[in-house]
Protein backbone atom coordinates (compact mmCIF):
# COMPACT_ATOMS: atom_id res chain seq x y z
CA UNK A 1 0.00 0.00 0.00
CA UNK A 2 2.80 2.15 0.86
CA UNK A 3 4.42 1.50 -2.54
CA UNK A 4 1.20 2.23 -4.19
CA UNK A 5 0.52 5.84 -2.37
CA UNK A 6 4.43 6.64 -2.98
CA UNK A 7 4.07 6.12 -6.62
CA UNK A 8 0.63 7.97 -7.13
CA UNK A 9 2.63 10.86 -5.32
CA UNK A 10 5.35 10.55 -7.74
CA UNK A 11 2.75 10.48 -10.53
CA UNK A 12 0.63 13.04 -9.25
CA UNK A 13 3.87 15.90 -9.32
CA UNK A 14 5.32 14.68 -12.06
CA UNK A 15 1.34 15.80 -14.23
CA UNK A 16 1.11 18.94 -11.76
CA UNK A 17 4.91 20.20 -13.66
CA UNK A 18 3.96 18.91 -16.80
CA UNK A 19 0.38 21.24 -16.15
CA UNK A 20 2.37 23.74 -14.73
CA UNK A 21 4.32 23.63 -17.71
CA UNK A 22 1.90 23.76 -20.32
CA UNK A 23 -0.32 25.95 -18.69
CA UNK A 24 2.05 28.87 -17.77
CA UNK A 25 3.28 28.23 -21.61
CA UNK A 26 0.21 28.74 -23.40
CA UNK A 27 0.35 32.06 -21.27
CA UNK A 28 3.05 33.49 -21.59
CA UNK A 29 3.91 31.83 -25.19
CA UNK A 30 7.14 29.95 -23.96
CA UNK A 31 5.02 26.83 -24.91
CA UNK A 32 5.86 23.56 -23.20
CA UNK A 33 6.57 20.66 -25.07
CA UNK A 34 7.08 17.07 -23.57
CA UNK A 35 10.38 16.16 -24.13
CA UNK A 36 10.79 18.00 -20.85
CA UNK A 37 10.17 14.67 -19.36
CA UNK A 38 13.39 13.61 -20.40
CA UNK A 39 15.44 17.28 -19.89
CA UNK A 40 13.98 18.98 -17.09
CA UNK A 41 11.60 17.56 -15.24
CA UNK A 42 13.81 14.64 -13.05
CA UNK A 43 15.39 17.51 -11.74
CA UNK A 44 12.60 19.24 -11.08
CA UNK A 45 11.46 15.96 -9.23
CA UNK A 46 14.65 15.48 -7.42
CA UNK A 47 14.44 18.90 -5.66
CA UNK A 48 11.01 18.64 -5.21
CA UNK A 49 11.14 15.28 -3.57
CA UNK A 50 14.56 16.31 -1.28
CA UNK A 51 12.30 19.03 -0.62
CA UNK A 52 9.66 17.12 0.79
CA UNK A 53 11.73 15.00 2.43
CA UNK A 54 13.91 17.23 4.25
CA UNK A 55 10.18 18.52 6.11
CA UNK A 56 9.34 17.34 9.70
CA UNK A 57 7.02 14.19 9.09
CA UNK A 58 4.54 15.37 11.41
CA UNK A 59 3.60 17.63 9.26
CA UNK A 60 0.71 17.36 6.85
CA UNK A 61 1.37 16.10 4.12
CA UNK A 62 -0.57 18.74 2.19
CA UNK A 63 1.54 21.19 3.77
CA UNK A 64 4.61 19.47 2.46
CA UNK A 65 3.35 19.35 -0.58
CA UNK A 66 2.68 23.13 -0.90
CA UNK A 67 6.13 23.91 0.43
CA UNK A 68 8.19 21.51 -1.55
CA UNK A 69 5.90 22.93 -5.42
CA UNK A 70 5.90 26.47 -3.82
CA UNK A 71 9.66 27.62 -5.13
CA UNK A 72 9.31 26.18 -8.54
CA UNK A 73 5.92 27.69 -9.20
CA UNK A 74 7.24 31.12 -8.10
CA UNK A 75 10.11 30.53 -10.10
CA UNK A 76 8.31 29.37 -13.14
CA UNK A 77 5.88 32.15 -12.99
CA UNK A 78 8.35 34.56 -12.32
CA UNK A 79 9.99 33.35 -15.69
CA UNK A 80 7.22 33.76 -17.84
CA UNK A 81 6.26 37.01 -16.54
CA UNK A 82 10.22 38.25 -18.35
CA UNK A 83 9.82 36.41 -20.98
CA UNK A 84 6.36 38.49 -21.41
CA UNK A 85 7.81 41.80 -20.61
CA UNK A 86 10.74 41.40 -23.08
CA UNK A 87 10.06 38.86 -25.60
CA UNK A 88 13.29 37.19 -24.82
CA UNK A 89 14.61 34.04 -22.70
CA UNK A 90 15.63 34.73 -19.16
CA UNK A 91 19.57 34.16 -18.55
CA UNK A 92 21.31 33.89 -15.31
CA UNK A 93 23.21 37.05 -16.11
CA UNK A 94 20.17 39.03 -16.21
CA UNK A 95 20.14 38.76 -12.39
CA UNK A 96 23.16 41.76 -12.51
CA UNK A 97 20.55 43.95 -13.47
CA UNK A 98 18.41 43.77 -10.31
CA UNK A 99 20.17 47.00 -9.00
CA UNK A 100 18.88 48.30 -12.43
CA UNK A 101 16.03 47.09 -12.24
CA UNK A 102 15.04 48.34 -8.47
CA UNK A 103 16.20 51.80 -9.56
CA UNK A 104 12.96 52.16 -11.54
CA UNK A 105 10.19 49.89 -9.46
CA UNK A 106 7.99 51.86 -7.39
CA UNK A 107 7.94 51.20 -3.88
CA UNK A 108 4.91 48.90 -3.58
CA UNK A 109 6.84 47.36 -7.19
CA UNK A 110 10.00 46.59 -5.00
CA UNK A 111 8.51 45.30 -2.06
CA UNK A 112 6.27 42.78 -4.07
CA UNK A 113 9.17 41.87 -6.22
CA UNK A 114 11.12 41.14 -2.61
CA UNK A 115 8.51 38.98 -0.76
CA UNK A 116 8.44 36.99 -4.43
CA UNK A 117 12.11 36.24 -4.13
CA UNK A 118 12.57 35.58 -0.23
CA UNK A 119 8.66 34.12 0.40
CA UNK A 120 9.75 30.81 -0.55
CA UNK A 121 13.33 31.08 1.06
CA UNK A 122 11.78 31.73 3.95
CA UNK A 123 9.25 28.72 3.61
CA UNK A 124 12.31 26.18 2.65
CA UNK A 125 14.17 27.60 5.95
CA UNK A 126 11.00 27.60 8.24
CA UNK A 127 9.86 23.65 6.56
CA UNK A 128 13.23 22.20 6.86
CA UNK A 129 13.99 19.72 9.63
CA UNK A 130 17.98 20.40 10.36
CA UNK A 131 18.08 17.50 11.95
CA UNK A 132 18.13 15.00 8.71
CA UNK A 133 21.76 16.32 7.90
CA UNK A 134 22.31 13.44 5.12
CA UNK A 135 19.05 14.73 3.31
CA UNK A 136 20.57 18.04 4.13
CA UNK A 137 23.86 17.43 2.67
CA UNK A 138 22.37 15.78 -0.29
CA UNK A 139 20.43 18.90 -0.69
CA UNK A 140 23.36 20.95 -1.08
CA UNK A 141 25.42 18.53 -3.31
CA UNK A 142 22.33 18.52 -6.12
CA UNK A 143 22.46 22.19 -6.10
CA UNK A 144 26.46 22.10 -5.95
CA UNK A 145 26.77 19.79 -9.18
CA UNK A 146 24.59 21.86 -10.90
CA UNK A 147 26.10 24.81 -9.92
CA UNK A 148 29.37 23.38 -10.50
CA UNK A 149 28.56 22.27 -14.12
CA UNK A 150 27.67 25.19 -15.70
CA UNK A 151 30.63 27.43 -14.58
CA UNK A 152 33.38 24.45 -14.35
CA UNK A 153 32.20 22.22 -17.42
CA UNK A 154 30.42 24.44 -19.47
CA UNK A 155 31.06 22.19 -22.42
CA UNK A 156 29.83 19.30 -20.88
CA UNK A 157 26.50 21.21 -19.98
CA UNK A 158 26.06 22.37 -24.19
CA UNK A 159 26.90 18.72 -24.90
CA UNK A 160 24.55 17.04 -22.97
CA UNK A 161 21.54 19.21 -24.03
CA UNK A 162 22.71 18.66 -27.76
CA UNK A 163 22.77 15.20 -27.24
CA UNK A 164 19.12 15.12 -26.10
CA UNK A 165 17.89 18.47 -27.73
CA UNK A 166 15.41 17.25 -30.69
CA UNK A 167 15.37 20.90 -32.37
CA UNK A 168 16.59 23.61 -33.87
CA UNK A 169 18.77 26.18 -30.95
CA UNK A 170 16.81 29.02 -30.91
CA UNK A 171 16.29 30.20 -27.30
CA UNK A 172 12.72 30.04 -27.99
CA UNK A 173 11.96 26.40 -28.88
CA UNK A 174 14.98 25.15 -26.50
CA UNK A 175 12.94 26.81 -23.47
CA UNK A 176 9.51 25.28 -25.00
CA UNK A 177 11.37 21.51 -25.88
CA UNK A 178 13.99 21.20 -22.48
CA UNK A 179 12.34 24.06 -19.77
CA UNK A 180 12.82 26.92 -18.32
CA UNK A 181 15.95 25.91 -15.99
CA UNK A 182 17.52 23.43 -18.38
CA UNK A 183 17.48 26.36 -20.98
CA UNK A 184 18.80 28.87 -18.46
CA UNK A 185 21.83 26.40 -17.66
CA UNK A 186 22.61 26.09 -21.29
CA UNK A 187 22.60 29.63 -22.00
CA UNK A 188 24.88 30.44 -18.95
CA UNK A 189 27.59 27.29 -20.13
CA UNK A 190 27.21 28.72 -24.04
CA UNK A 191 27.97 32.29 -22.31
CA UNK A 192 30.63 30.97 -20.70
CA UNK A 193 32.57 29.27 -23.25
CA UNK A 194 31.93 32.36 -25.52
CA UNK A 195 34.21 34.61 -23.09
CA UNK A 196 37.02 31.59 -23.04
CA UNK A 197 36.57 32.10 -27.31
CA UNK A 198 37.68 35.98 -26.41
CA UNK A 199 41.01 34.29 -25.13
CA UNK A 200 41.65 33.43 -28.97
CA UNK A 201 39.83 36.10 -30.92
CA UNK A 202 42.21 38.98 -32.04
CA UNK A 203 41.28 42.70 -31.61
CA UNK A 204 43.55 43.29 -34.17
CA UNK A 205 40.32 43.72 -37.02
CA UNK A 206 38.28 45.96 -34.91
CA UNK A 207 41.88 47.88 -34.27
CA UNK A 208 42.59 47.86 -37.99
CA UNK A 209 38.55 49.31 -38.76
CA UNK A 210 39.45 52.30 -36.52
CA UNK A 211 42.44 52.91 -38.71
CA UNK A 212 40.74 52.60 -41.82
CA UNK A 213 38.06 55.21 -40.64
CA UNK A 214 40.32 57.75 -39.28
CA UNK A 215 42.78 57.78 -42.23
CA UNK A 216 40.63 58.72 -44.56
CA UNK A 217 39.71 62.42 -44.87
CA UNK A 218 36.11 63.75 -44.33
CA UNK A 219 33.94 66.60 -44.75
CA UNK A 220 33.10 67.68 -40.63
CA UNK A 221 29.96 68.40 -39.92
CA UNK A 222 27.90 68.32 -36.52
CA UNK A 223 26.22 64.84 -36.19
CA UNK A 224 23.21 64.84 -33.61
CA UNK A 225 21.82 61.40 -32.24
CA UNK A 226 18.87 60.88 -30.47
CA UNK A 227 17.51 57.36 -29.03
CA UNK A 228 14.25 57.70 -27.58
CA UNK A 229 13.31 55.62 -24.56
CA UNK A 230 9.99 53.55 -25.54
CA UNK A 231 8.97 55.44 -28.13
CA UNK A 232 5.90 55.05 -30.14
CA UNK A 233 4.57 55.95 -33.72
CA UNK A 234 1.17 56.15 -32.76
CA UNK A 235 0.10 55.38 -36.80
CA UNK A 236 1.92 52.17 -36.74
CA UNK A 237 -1.42 51.14 -34.98
CA UNK A 238 -4.53 50.34 -37.13
CA UNK A 239 -6.71 48.99 -34.51
CA UNK A 240 -6.87 51.56 -31.67
CA UNK A 241 -9.50 53.81 -31.69
CA UNK A 242 -7.56 56.85 -30.30
CA UNK A 243 -10.35 59.68 -29.41
CA UNK A 244 -8.58 62.77 -28.74
CA UNK A 245 -9.44 64.77 -25.50
CA UNK A 246 -9.55 69.00 -26.07
CA UNK A 247 -5.60 68.99 -25.02
CA UNK A 248 -4.95 66.19 -28.14
CA UNK A 249 -6.82 68.61 -30.44
CA UNK A 250 -4.92 71.54 -29.16
CA UNK A 251 -1.67 69.85 -30.13
CA UNK A 252 -3.17 69.40 -33.78
CA UNK A 253 -1.74 65.62 -33.29
CA UNK A 254 -2.99 64.66 -36.92
CA UNK A 255 0.15 66.06 -38.76
CA UNK A 256 1.43 63.92 -41.83
CA UNK A 257 3.31 61.00 -40.39
CA UNK A 258 7.42 61.50 -40.68
CA UNK A 259 8.86 58.03 -39.40
CA UNK A 260 9.71 55.54 -40.90
CA UNK A 261 11.39 52.25 -38.99
CA UNK A 262 14.67 50.94 -37.71
CA UNK A 263 15.23 46.99 -36.58
CA UNK A 264 15.99 47.01 -33.00
CA UNK A 265 17.77 44.06 -30.97
CA UNK A 266 15.37 43.74 -28.10
CA UNK A 267 11.83 44.35 -27.19
CA UNK A 268 10.38 45.77 -24.03
CA UNK A 269 13.93 46.56 -22.41
CA UNK A 270 17.76 46.24 -22.27
CA UNK A 271 18.39 49.73 -23.88
CA UNK A 272 22.00 49.16 -24.34
CA UNK A 273 22.30 47.00 -26.73
CA UNK A 274 20.44 49.53 -28.84
CA UNK A 275 22.57 52.19 -28.12
CA UNK A 276 25.46 49.56 -28.90
CA UNK A 277 24.23 49.13 -32.07
CA UNK A 278 23.69 52.55 -32.70
CA UNK A 279 27.00 53.67 -31.38
CA UNK A 280 29.47 51.60 -32.97
CA UNK A 281 27.74 49.97 -36.28
CA UNK A 282 27.43 45.64 -35.36
CA UNK A 283 24.65 44.14 -34.36
CA UNK A 284 23.83 43.43 -30.36
CA UNK A 285 24.42 39.54 -29.80
CA UNK A 286 24.43 39.89 -25.82
CA UNK A 287 26.82 36.78 -26.27
CA UNK A 288 28.37 37.20 -22.83
CA UNK A 289 25.38 38.44 -20.47
CA UNK A 290 22.01 40.48 -21.31
CA UNK A 291 24.14 43.63 -22.69
CA UNK A 292 27.51 44.42 -24.10
CA UNK A 293 27.45 47.80 -21.84
CA UNK A 294 28.07 45.57 -19.09
CA UNK A 295 30.85 43.96 -20.21
CA UNK A 296 33.13 47.50 -22.19
CA UNK A 297 36.01 48.16 -19.48
CA UNK A 298 38.46 49.33 -21.96
CA UNK A 299 38.82 52.19 -24.08
CA UNK A 300 39.81 51.57 -28.11
CA UNK A 301 36.93 50.50 -29.49
CA UNK A 302 35.90 51.27 -33.09
CA UNK A 303 33.01 53.01 -32.16
CA UNK A 304 31.54 56.01 -33.46
CA UNK A 305 32.44 58.40 -30.32
CA UNK A 306 36.32 57.26 -30.52
CA UNK A 307 36.33 57.68 -34.70
CA UNK A 308 35.15 61.22 -34.33
CA UNK A 309 37.28 62.24 -31.40
CA UNK A 310 40.19 61.08 -33.03
CA UNK A 311 39.32 63.08 -35.99
CA UNK A 312 38.72 66.12 -33.88
CA UNK A 313 35.25 66.04 -32.90
CA UNK A 314 33.38 66.95 -29.23
CA UNK A 315 31.95 64.12 -28.49
CA UNK A 316 29.13 65.06 -26.14
CA UNK A 317 26.92 62.55 -24.26
CA UNK A 318 23.88 62.92 -22.49
CA UNK A 319 21.63 60.79 -20.01
CA UNK A 320 18.67 62.11 -17.69
CA UNK A 321 19.61 59.46 -15.16
CA UNK A 322 21.84 58.11 -13.21
CA UNK A 323 25.38 57.13 -14.32
CA UNK A 324 25.62 53.24 -12.82
CA UNK A 325 22.43 52.68 -14.59
CA UNK A 326 23.58 49.38 -16.83
CA UNK A 327 27.16 50.50 -16.49
CA UNK A 328 26.42 53.59 -18.82
CA UNK A 329 29.15 55.68 -17.36
CA UNK A 330 31.87 53.76 -18.01
CA UNK A 331 31.20 52.81 -21.19
CA UNK A 332 30.35 56.44 -22.46
CA UNK A 333 34.13 56.85 -21.66
CA UNK A 334 35.32 53.83 -22.84
CA UNK A 335 33.53 54.55 -26.43
CA UNK A 336 35.15 57.33 -26.70
CA UNK A 337 32.74 60.18 -25.42
CA UNK A 338 34.73 63.45 -23.58
CA UNK A 339 31.81 64.83 -22.52
CA UNK A 340 29.51 62.72 -20.61
CA UNK A 341 26.71 64.35 -18.70
CA UNK A 342 23.96 62.91 -16.07
CA UNK A 343 21.46 64.30 -13.93
CA UNK A 344 23.07 66.51 -11.68
CA UNK A 345 21.52 64.93 -8.18
CA UNK A 346 23.15 61.39 -9.17
CA UNK A 347 26.35 63.07 -10.49
CA UNK A 348 28.17 63.92 -7.50
CA UNK A 349 31.32 66.22 -8.19
CA UNK A 350 31.13 65.06 -11.63
CA UNK A 351 30.50 67.83 -14.20
CA UNK A 352 27.23 67.91 -15.93
CA UNK A 353 25.19 70.70 -17.18
CA UNK A 354 21.77 68.57 -16.45
CA UNK A 355 20.32 70.52 -13.93
CA UNK A 356 16.67 69.11 -14.10
CA UNK A 357 15.27 67.51 -11.34
CA UNK A 358 13.89 63.54 -11.04
CA UNK A 359 10.17 63.80 -11.15
CA UNK A 360 8.37 62.47 -7.79
CA UNK A 361 6.61 60.16 -10.71
CA UNK A 362 8.04 59.00 -13.76
CA UNK A 363 10.89 60.47 -15.81
CA UNK A 364 12.93 63.86 -16.31
CA UNK A 365 10.39 64.86 -20.06
CA UNK A 366 12.42 65.06 -22.88
CA UNK A 367 11.59 68.75 -24.22
CA UNK A 368 12.92 69.70 -20.90
CA UNK A 369 16.32 67.66 -21.77
CA UNK A 370 16.08 69.11 -25.23
CA UNK A 371 15.84 72.71 -24.12
CA UNK A 372 19.02 72.40 -22.03
CA UNK A 373 20.72 70.47 -24.53
CA UNK A 374 19.88 73.46 -26.77
CA UNK A 375 22.07 75.97 -24.79
CA UNK A 376 24.67 73.59 -24.00
CA UNK A 377 25.12 73.14 -27.55
CA UNK A 378 25.31 76.71 -28.19
CA UNK A 379 27.67 77.71 -25.33
CA UNK A 380 29.26 74.89 -27.06
CA UNK A 381 29.93 76.64 -30.71
CA UNK A 382 30.77 79.81 -29.18
CA UNK A 383 33.53 78.37 -27.05
CA UNK A 384 35.03 76.30 -29.72
CA UNK A 385 33.70 77.61 -32.97
CA UNK A 386 35.87 75.45 -35.16
CA UNK A 387 34.92 71.97 -33.42
CA UNK A 388 32.73 69.90 -35.04
CA UNK A 389 30.33 68.61 -32.39
CA UNK A 390 28.79 64.78 -31.89
CA UNK A 391 25.77 65.14 -29.66
CA UNK A 392 24.42 61.87 -28.32
CA UNK A 393 21.31 62.03 -26.36
CA UNK A 394 19.60 58.95 -24.68
CA UNK A 395 16.60 60.07 -23.50
CA UNK A 396 14.58 57.98 -20.29
CA UNK A 397 10.98 60.09 -20.60
CA UNK A 398 8.85 57.45 -22.77
CA UNK A 399 10.15 54.38 -19.66
CA UNK A 400 7.05 52.48 -17.99
CA UNK A 401 5.37 53.34 -16.07
CA UNK A 402 4.48 55.97 -18.29
CA UNK A 403 3.59 58.73 -16.09
CA UNK A 404 2.62 62.16 -18.18
CA UNK A 405 5.12 65.07 -17.28
CA UNK A 406 3.74 67.93 -14.83
CA UNK A 407 0.98 70.08 -16.85
CA UNK A 408 0.82 67.44 -19.71
CA UNK A 409 -2.82 66.80 -19.87
CA UNK A 410 -3.61 63.41 -21.68
CA UNK A 411 -4.05 63.52 -25.58
CA UNK A 412 -6.09 60.42 -25.88
CA UNK A 413 -9.47 59.33 -23.76
CA UNK A 414 -9.19 55.61 -23.25
CA UNK A 415 -6.28 56.10 -20.80
CA UNK A 416 -7.41 52.44 -19.41
CA UNK A 417 -5.34 51.07 -22.20
CA UNK A 418 -1.49 50.99 -21.52
CA UNK A 419 -0.56 51.59 -25.26
CA UNK A 420 -2.58 53.96 -24.90
CA UNK A 421 -0.88 55.79 -22.21
CA UNK A 422 2.48 55.35 -23.75
CA UNK A 423 1.28 57.05 -26.69
CA UNK A 424 0.18 59.87 -24.51
CA UNK A 425 3.93 60.44 -23.57
CA UNK A 426 5.27 59.83 -27.34
CA UNK A 427 2.79 62.32 -28.71
CA UNK A 428 4.43 65.10 -26.36
CA UNK A 429 7.80 63.50 -26.79
CA UNK A 430 7.38 63.64 -31.00
CA UNK A 431 6.37 67.81 -30.58
CA UNK A 432 9.58 68.33 -28.23
CA UNK A 433 11.53 66.54 -30.57
CA UNK A 434 10.30 68.90 -33.48
CA UNK A 435 10.98 72.08 -31.89
CA UNK A 436 14.13 70.65 -31.12
CA UNK A 437 15.47 69.81 -34.81
CA UNK A 438 14.05 73.05 -35.76
CA UNK A 439 16.42 74.51 -33.12
CA UNK A 440 19.26 72.38 -34.78
CA UNK A 441 18.60 73.32 -38.04
CA UNK A 442 19.48 77.12 -36.97
CA UNK A 443 22.65 76.11 -35.06
CA UNK A 444 23.97 73.81 -37.26
CA UNK A 445 21.86 73.77 -40.92
CA UNK A 446 24.10 70.96 -42.31
CA UNK A 447 24.52 68.55 -39.95
CA UNK A 448 23.24 65.03 -39.62
CA UNK A 449 20.74 64.37 -37.28
CA UNK A 450 19.17 60.34 -36.30
CA UNK A 451 16.58 59.89 -33.99
CA UNK A 452 15.41 56.44 -33.21
CA UNK A 453 13.63 54.53 -30.76
CA UNK A 454 15.38 52.31 -28.73
CA UNK A 455 12.92 49.79 -28.61
CA UNK A 456 9.34 49.21 -28.45
CA UNK A 457 7.29 49.48 -24.56
CA UNK A 458 6.92 46.95 -22.27
CA UNK A 459 3.18 45.82 -22.20
CA UNK A 460 1.39 43.75 -19.71
CA UNK A 461 0.87 40.91 -22.00
CA UNK A 462 3.99 41.55 -24.25
CA UNK A 463 3.95 42.11 -27.67
CA UNK A 464 0.40 39.88 -27.60
CA UNK A 465 -1.02 43.78 -26.79
CA UNK A 466 0.82 45.30 -29.83
CA UNK A 467 -0.75 42.30 -32.11
CA UNK A 468 -4.26 42.50 -30.55
CA UNK A 469 -4.07 46.82 -31.31
CA UNK A 470 -2.93 46.12 -34.76
CA UNK A 471 0.23 46.76 -34.77
CA UNK A 472 2.04 47.00 -37.94
CA UNK A 473 -0.03 43.70 -38.90
CA UNK A 474 1.84 42.88 -42.29
CA UNK A 475 5.13 43.67 -41.05
CA UNK A 476 8.15 41.04 -40.70
CA UNK A 477 9.81 41.45 -37.19
CA UNK A 478 7.14 43.72 -35.72
CA UNK A 479 8.06 42.56 -32.46
CA UNK A 480 11.45 44.82 -33.06
CA UNK A 481 10.26 47.56 -35.66
CA UNK A 482 10.79 51.34 -34.09
CA UNK A 483 10.18 54.74 -35.30
CA UNK A 484 13.06 56.43 -36.48
CA UNK A 485 13.96 59.48 -38.62
CA UNK A 486 17.36 60.03 -40.53
CA UNK A 487 18.35 63.63 -41.94
CA UNK A 488 20.88 64.84 -43.85
CA UNK A 489 21.46 69.13 -44.50
CA UNK A 490 17.57 68.95 -43.33
CA UNK A 491 16.56 66.41 -45.81
CA UNK A 492 15.09 63.19 -45.12
CA UNK A 493 17.20 60.55 -45.90
CA UNK A 494 16.51 56.43 -46.37
CA UNK A 495 13.01 56.76 -45.90
CA UNK A 496 11.74 53.93 -47.47
CA UNK A 497 14.49 51.69 -46.26
CA UNK A 498 13.75 49.38 -43.51
CA UNK A 499 17.48 49.28 -41.60
CA UNK A 500 18.97 47.59 -38.64
CA UNK A 501 19.96 49.88 -36.06
CA UNK A 502 23.65 49.16 -36.38
CA UNK A 503 23.02 50.16 -40.30
CA UNK A 504 23.42 53.93 -39.58
CA UNK A 505 26.76 53.93 -38.31
CA UNK A 506 27.68 53.33 -41.93
CA UNK A 507 25.94 55.71 -43.14
CA UNK A 508 26.68 58.62 -40.89
CA UNK A 509 30.65 57.56 -42.12
CA UNK A 510 29.45 57.33 -45.58
CA UNK A 511 28.15 60.73 -45.65
CA UNK A 512 31.24 62.53 -43.97
CA UNK A 513 33.52 60.74 -46.79
CA UNK A 514 31.26 61.61 -49.08
CA UNK A 515 30.16 58.82 -50.29
CA UNK A 516 33.28 57.05 -50.10
CA UNK A 517 33.10 54.43 -47.80
CA UNK A 518 29.81 52.44 -49.30
CA UNK A 519 31.22 53.23 -52.86
CA UNK A 520 34.22 51.64 -52.35
CA UNK A 521 33.48 48.66 -49.83
CA UNK A 522 30.15 47.84 -49.66
CA UNK A 523 28.00 48.94 -46.90
CA UNK A 524 25.73 45.39 -46.72
CA UNK A 525 27.48 43.40 -44.25
CA UNK A 526 27.46 39.73 -44.04
CA UNK A 527 26.24 38.32 -41.20
CA UNK A 528 29.75 36.33 -41.09
CA UNK A 529 31.62 39.72 -41.18
CA UNK A 530 29.43 41.46 -38.45
CA UNK A 531 29.99 38.60 -36.16
CA UNK A 532 33.80 38.39 -36.35
CA UNK A 533 33.70 42.51 -35.83
CA UNK A 534 31.54 42.03 -33.14
CA UNK A 535 33.62 39.03 -31.47
CA UNK A 536 37.10 41.42 -31.86
CA UNK A 537 35.45 44.24 -30.35
CA UNK A 538 34.42 42.68 -27.67
CA UNK A 539 37.96 41.45 -26.78
CA UNK A 540 38.78 44.84 -27.00
CA UNK A 541 36.29 45.75 -24.76
CA UNK A 542 37.10 42.97 -22.06
CA UNK A 543 40.65 42.95 -23.00
CA UNK A 544 41.11 39.10 -22.83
Amino acid sequence: MKALLTFVHFFGILLFFLVLSAGLGEWSQVGSHIHQLVSELPLLLIFYFLIFSLQDSQTSFVKRVTIGVLPIVILYIAYDYYFISFNAAFRFSSLANLTELFGVLTALQIFILTMVILLPIGLLLYAINWQKKILLFTLISFFSLLVISVTQFPKSVVQYVQAIYPGTFYHHTLVMDNGRLMATMYFEAKRRLALQELINVDASLNDQRTIDLTKKSIQPKDIFIVVLESFNNRFDFNNLDLQTTPAGEQLSINKNNVFAHSISPVFGGQTPRAEFEVLCGVPSLAKFGTNEFDFIERQGLSCLPNILAKQGYLTIATNPYKPLYFNEARAYKNLGFNDINFLKEFSGNSKTYLSLAMPKKGYPFDGDVFEENIQYIKKQKQTNPNKPIFNYIMTLYGHTPFYLAKNQPRVFQNIDSTITRSLNLSVYTELALENYIKELEKISPESIVLVVGDHLPAMPNGFADYQKAGFLVKEEKAVYLTPRLFMDNGSVLFHDEKLHHYDFFYKIVDILQQGELCKKESCEHSKESLVELYDSMMAKAIGS
